[in-house]
């Protein structure tokens, strides 16, 4: 079936932060999550410092809070204190600390760092602007399917994976199909196409519903 893929900006995309799961608060304060460095650290000397409470310092070592760095060039991203990209000039070693909000036995303890590890990509989009929604329309305009709240590109793809049929002829459309420009080849459809060949193949599709329904 030959569908058209529109792909666009989710227009009312919610943040993953939650007050019973984890949150990113910002020790730099031009961003929206800013709060206070000094409620959470306390500097002790020349580069080194500690957690300003006892409650936070509890939970750094149970791992229900991390310190986190963050590093922007274009474009930001957050990791753990330490494990992202470091650079002199564009890295902030200390800028925030990720709280997690719920029941620590939520989360097995050994499995608590990754969590965060993958908290904080699904974060790093929404906070990048990187989330999708799409629709499907057929040949004709007619709209099939939509859906919206998909953070980062692969997500996408797996939503689209979900509907999308394997003799699907797709052409990609909308203010932000370039997201799928290099990952086409992951979509579980028979192919990719472009404007000029979506059009003749469905023009073609046209006539031929034209000629069996005269026959």
């Amino acid at each position: 079936m030959l569908k058209r893929v529109i792909i666009e900006p989710d227009p009312d995309p919610e943040s993953p932060c939650r007050e019973d799961g984890f949150r990113v608060v910002s020790f730099i304060d031009r961003l929206t999550t800013y709060e206070n460095p000094e409620n959470y650290i306390e500097v002790t000397g020349r580069g080194q410092f500690r957690p300003a409470t006892i409650g936070l310092r509890r939970k750094i070592a149970g791992q229900t809070a991390f310190w986190l760095s963050y590093f922007e060039h274009g474009e930001g991203a957050w990791s753990l204190m330490g494990e992202g990209a470091q650079c002199r000039w564009d890295t902030t070693m200390l800028a925030g600390v990720l709280l997690y909000g719920g029941k620590a036995s939520n989360i097995r303890r050994e499995n608590r760092a990754e969590q965060a590890r993958l908290f904080l990509e699904t974060y790093n989009e929404y906070f990048n602007g990187h989330v999708y929604a799409w629709t499907i329309e057929d040949m004709d305009g007619n709209v099939l399917d939509g859906c919206c709240g998909y953070y980062g590109g692969d997500h996408l793809v797996a939503g689209l994976n979900d509907v999308l049929k394997p003799d699907d002829v797709v052409v990609l459309d909308g203010e932000f199909r370039f997201v799928l420009d290099y990952d086409h080849d992951k979509l579980d459809c028979a192919e990719v196409v472009d404007e000029g060949e979506f059009e003749e193949r469905a023009e073609a599709a046209r006539e031929t519903i034209a000629l069996n329904s005269k026959g």
